[in-house]
């Protein structure tokens, strides 16, 4: 089985490309938990 940096070489992406991506995602699912209540709430009790 590939490791994903043999699968995203294979797929012609470039890591930088694949980095900016990941840190746009994290930095949604941030601003996601902050903004709603629920899900930071849930995300609290997971991290306990």
């Amino acid at each position: 089985m590939l490791n994903w940096t043999e699968t995203i070489t294979l797929k012609g992406f470039r890591a930088s490309h694949l980095t900016s991506a990941g840190d746009a995602a994290v930095n949604i699912f941030k601003a996601t938990l902050n903004t709603h209540p629920l899900i930071k709430a849930s995300h609290w009790l997971l991290k306990r």
